[in-house]
C-alpha cells in the first residue's frame, strides 16, 4: 500500500495540511499536533485516481496566516504493481530450438517472484501451452524445452510475464482494470522444421511420358513463402505455383513437366520450398522417362541369307527403362 508522506518543519502557534481534488467532498484536512515540527502521512488507498492537490496554512500568535501551495499529486493505483520486462526473446525472434526466456521485474515494494505463460498465436489469447514460476525475481529467467515436437509445432508463439510483490499483489491483479495491468508480451516463431513436400499424384519412381501433372502439396508450421523445382540436377529452378486451402491449413500445387525435354530413363526431379522465416526443405522425386519404343535387332540370319529346316535366330532388344516382354 501507498502512502503520500508529508514533511515539515516551521516555529509557528498553529499549522493545518489540506489534501483536495477539485472541489470533491472527499477532501481531507488535518491540524499538526505539534506545529514546531511534524511529521504525518496519509492513506491514499480509497481515494480515487487522478489529480489531487495539497497545501499548507500556518497561524502565528497575533492571527497572522500564510499558505503554502497548493502542490499537485497524482494518485494511480497501477504505481504500486510491479513492472515485468521481457529481454529474450525479442519480437518476432527465430528461434530453431530450445529458448532461455530471460527478463526483469521491479517493485518498490520488493519482487517476490515472476510467473509466466506461453501461448500460441501472436495476441496472446490463444490455447496455453506453458504455465511456470520463473526462476529469480528482479532478474529472472525460463528454459522452455520445445524439443516436444508434437507438443510445439512449428509457429507464432507469445509468451506473457507477469511479476508479484513480497505482499502477494500480482501484476495483473483483479483490482486493477486489464489496459493497466504491468505485464509484458513478445511474440516469437519457433521453427525446428524444415517445409515438408509431398507428390500426392504419383507414386515414387512412377513411369511416365509425354507431359505428365504431377499434383502435391507444401506445408510448414510457419506458412510457405515460395516452391521451385528443377530437372536438370539443381542447376536451375523454376517456380511452382501455390494454392492455400484455408480449410485444411496448406498449400497445393500442380506441376505439368513435358517429359519429351529430357532423356528416357531415370530422373530426378528437385523440389525446394523456403517458409516465411526463410528455412529451406527439399524434395527428391525419382521418375522413369519413356517417350521411345524398344530397340530391337536381328542378328542372325542375315536377311540375304537361305535357310531351312530348323535353324537359330539371334538378337537383341533393348530399353533404358527395361523391357516388359519379348515375342
Amino acid at each position: 500500500m501507498r502512502k503520500w508522506l508529508l514533511a515539515f518543519c516551521v516555529f509557528f502557534l498553529l499549522l493545518s495540511f489540506t489534501v483536495s481534488a477539485g472541489g470533491r467532498k472527499d477532501n481531507e484536512s488535518r491540524e499538526a499536533g505539534d506545529p514546531s515540527g511534524f511529521t504525518e502521512s496519509i492513506n491514499i488507498e480509497d481515494k480515487k485516481p487522478g489529480k489531487w492537490n495539497f497545501y499548507l496554512e500556518a497561524q502565528d500568535k497575533g492571527g497572522n496566516t500564510t499558505l503554502a501551495g497548493p502542490h499537485n499529486i497524482y494518485i494511480d493505483p497501477e504505481s504500486d504493481l510491479p513492472v515485468t520486462r521481457i529481454i529474450n526473446p525479442q519480437t518476432n525472434m527465430h528461434v530453431m530450438g530450445n529458448l532461455n526466456i530471460v527478463g526483469t521485474c521491479v517493485d518498490d515494494d520488493g519482487v517476490d517472484h515472476v510467473e509466466l505463460v506461453v501461448t500460441r498465436g501472436s495476441d496472446g489469447k490463444g490455447e496455453v501451452v506453458t504455465e511456470a514460476r520463473a526462476d529469480g525475481a528482479d532478474f529472472w529467467s525460463y528454459f522452455l524445452d520445445t524439443s516436444d515436437t508434437d507438443k510445439w509445432r512449428d509457429g507464432v508463439y507469445t509468451v506473457t510475464a507477469w511479476g508479484v510483490d513480497i505482499n502477494g499483489l500480482s501484476g495483473i491483479s483483479d483490482k486493477f482494470p486489464v489496459k493497466s495491468r504491468k505485464l509484458d508480451q513478445v511474440s516469437w516463431n519457433l521453427d525446428r522444421k524444415k517445409p515438408e513436400i509431398k507428390v500426392t499424384s504419383h507414386d515414387l519412381g512412377a513411369l511416365v511420358s509425354g507431359k505428365v501433372t504431377l499434383k502435391g502439396t507444401a506445408w510448414d508450421g510457419n506458412g510457405v513463402d515460395s516452391l521451385t523445382y528443377s530437372l536438370d540436377n539443381g542447376v536451375k529452378y523454376q517456380p511452382v505455383n501455390l494454392k492455400y486451402d484455408t480449410k485444411n491449413d496448406i498449400y497445393n500445387f500442380d506441376l505439368t513437366i513435358d517429359t519429351k525435354t529430357v532423356d528416357d530413363g531415370p530422373t530426378v526431379l528437385l523440389f525446394k520450398a523456403k517458409d516465411k522465416m526463410r528455412t529451406e526443405g527439399a524434395l527428391s522425386f525419382l521418375m522413369f522417362v519413356n517417350n521411345t519404343g524398344p530397340d530391337v535387332q536381328i542378328l542372325y540370319p542375315d536377311p540375304n541369307e537361305k535357310v531351312n529346316g530348323i535353324f537359330t535366330v539371334a538378337g537383341m532388344a533393348q530399353h533404358k527403362v527395361g523391357l516388359a516382354s519379348l515375342s
